[in-house]
């Protein structure tokens, strides 16, 4: 999940319908299509996607209900944030839907998350501090910390499924560079 601090540019890129990806995962695009789709270690990064493509499960609370919470649905765009300043989450693996689906969480839960600490892009749209063949696409700007996620309802009896649901999520504080 992401929540937006200061962004210099929002985008829109063609995805397809068959393609899960949640708000905050590194985004780039098929060499062939030109559709978006998470971004693994030796892809190119264009940015943080904005919104999420996968359908919402019973009791999820959603943006968008006539379109099952998938917020490209209608369009098949989805938004991509390129540079700024964001909050994402860090994957603890605790975040259920109801129905018992693993919510991936956009910072790999072992990252080093120390100030100053470069990330890269990882595996399945996620992001590491670990370089190999990895692209650079930004830095931590302030160390993990639990902080309300703004996102009404996602705390609410239902919504998540949270190992403890009085422990809110994980987030770090990042500025993205591409």
């Amino acid at each position: 999940m992401i929540i937006p601090v200061f962004r210099v540019m929002t985008t829109q890129y063609p995805i397809l319908a068959a393609t899960t990806i949640e708000a905050g995962m590194v985004v780039t695009l098929n060499t062939t299509t030109g559709n978006a789709e998470p971004c693994d270690l030796v892809d190119v990064p264009v940015g943080l996607a904005a919104d999420r493509n996968r359908a919402s499960e019973a009791y999820e609370w959603v943006n968008r209900v006539s379109d099952s919470g998938n917020d490209t649905r209608a369009s098949g765009m989805l938004s991509v944030y390129s540079l700024g300043e964001f909050y994402v989450d860090v994957d603890d693996s605790a975040v259920t839907t109801p129905a018992g689906s693993s919510i991936t969480g956009v910072i790999v839960s072992d990252c080093v998350t120390t100030v100053g600490q470069l990330l890269y892009t990882a595996a399945s749209g996620q992001i590491d501090d670990t370089s190999g063949s990895a692209t650079a696409i930004g830095n931590v700007l302030e160390a993990a910390t639990s902080l309300d996620s703004g996102i009404p309802g996602e705390y609410e009896p239902n919504s998540v499924e949270l190992a403890d649901d009085d422990t809110p999520r994980t987030w770090v504080k990042i500025r993205l560079q591409v």
